[in-house]
């Protein structure tokens, strides 16, 4: 239940109260309902979606308290429920979770020292009208009709990545063929699956017979890429997403901005090296800098202007106007990069066979347990 919405109106995000007051103070007043105002004006926080109506507190009369705060609620014109599926506020049988809605980044949730800095720009950018909460709907408006518009549609075997990322991260770095290895008790970091997906990796030849670039290659040496591509093989396999590619561009743009905040803010040098990793690893970074890029037209240039400003201000009256859902349009990206690269690779094996085969000839030869082994 959103208990903010955004106003088209007083482009600004409100809750119930905060919006009739000001329709009370507006000339609107005297020509419609609230109701009927509230159901053409304003919008999902999360998703965009119309046709919202108040919902006023529910007290419990057995108890005498009240048990659900006054909100807002989206329904359509069949009063079914009217959000997206994958909004975070929609409700029904077929709601779709997936890892595209990690985008959404909320400059108050966490209290690192990282986020109140980014948070405190964002407050002083609004309170100054360097970007209006206007700025960031239309943004998240932007990103929607991205998402919206895709036609990706991700069909990756679990274990194709594992075997791929093998290439790099093998022991024997140049061999051409699977090296056994020698004193695996002796080895705290043996693991039995990686040894299975090395030894496949040189079987099947995927990098011989497919084009894949070596970036893309290593994107997924990083075992925290890894576990993302992992995630979005398990959540979005079959769905229809966006071709992440299309932002490989403005992705480059808001890494630049994201080290140049670093470099101008003490605290942000104190807390984040200076790596394109340790930038781009920082959501609430990079969804600030992708906010300022967005309102200067993608114009870095511009954007720095405006960051110049902001960092002229040194003073902020109301924290509380950070308290909007920022947008990080690149989270996880290098693992959607690579993702796009090897959906196009048609592998004629059954991998789940062929992995489960191979483990247990290797758990033989290594004369493991296979009663206790995965």
């Amino acid at each position: 239940m959103p208990i903010t919405a955004y106003s088209k109106t007083f482009e600004r995000e409100l809750d119930v109260l905060q919006l009739q007051n000001l329709f009370n103070q507006s000339t609107l007043s005297s020509k419609y309902s609230f109701n009927d105002f509230v159901k053409v004006d304003i919008e999902c926080p999360a998703c965009n979606t119309k046709g919202g109506y108040v919902v006023k507190e529910g007290v419990s009369i057995k108890m005498n308290k009240v048990v659900s705060q006054t909100h807002f609620a989206f329904r359509d014109t069949n009063g079914r429920d009217a959000h997206r599926n994958f909004c975070d506020f929609y409700k029904g049988q077929d709601k779709v979770i997936t890892c595209t809605n990690d985008v959404q980044i909320n400059f108050k949730s966490s209290n690192s020292e990282v986020t109140k800095v980014i948070r405190t720009m964002a407050c002083i950018a609004i309170e100054n009208d360097l970007i209006t909460q206007k700025d960031m709907r239309d943004m998240r408006q932007w990103f929607l009709e991205l998402r919206s518009g895709g036609d990706l549609v991700i069909r990756v075997n679990r274990h194709l990545p594992h075997i791929i990322r093998a290439a790099v991260t093998r022991r024997k770095g140049h061999s051409d063929n699977y090296e056994y290895h020698p004193n695996p008790m002796d080895d705290q970091w043996f693991d039995i699956d990686d040894e299975v997906y090395a030894s496949l990796h040189f079987q099947l030849s995927l990098l011989k017979k497919n084009s894949i670039r070596i970036e893309d290659i290593y994107r997924i040496r990083r075992k925290k890429v890894l576990n993302k591509v992992n995630k979005i093989i398990a959540s979005e396999s079959g769905l229809v997403s966006f071709d992440r590619e299309v932002l490989e561009q403005n992705y480059r743009l808001a890494t630049s901005l994201s080290l140049e905040i670093r470099k101008q803010n003490e605290t942000l040098r104190r807390y984040l090296s200076q790596s394109v990793l340790a930038v781009r690893g920082n959501n609430p970074l990079m969804a600030f800098s992708a906010l300022l890029l967005f309102v200067s037209g993608w114009d870095k240039q511009r954007a720095l202007e405006l960051l110049t400003k902001i960092l002229e201000i040194d003073q902020v009256n109301n924290l509380e106007l950070g308290n909007i859902i920022g947008l990080n349009p690149f989270i996880h990206f290098d693992a959607w990069l690579f993702l796009k690269t090897v959906n196009e690779i048609r592998v004629p094996y059954n991998l789940d066979e062929l992995y489960e085969m191979e483990k247990k000839r290797l758990q033989k030869y290594y004369k493991l347990d296979l009663s206790t082994e995965g």
